[in-house]
């Protein structure tokens, strides 16, 4: 079983409970594998303010409340 999710449209706890940990609250998780990444090409000081929090979003934010949203 899979459930795809677009991680960069995510931003809160609440959305990745709704989007999909809702859809896996009956499922028995013996492995859960949280793997998403994403980046920008160029030179650091060219690269907006709105990339960087999509960035820190799909890259550390989604690990934490993917985790947090499963736990229970």
């Amino acid at each position: 079983m899979y459930v795809v999710c677009d991680f960069a449209k995510l931003s809160t706890v609440e959305e990745y409970q709704v989007t999909v940990a809702n859809k896996l609250k009956e499922v028995d998780i013996g492995v859960l594998i949280l793997n998403a990444g994403t980046n920008v090409m160029g030179p650091f000081k060219d690269i907006r303010n709105d990339e960087v929090e999509r960035i820190v979003n799909v890259n550390a934010i989604h690990v934490i409340y993917m985790a947090k949203t499963l736990l229970p």
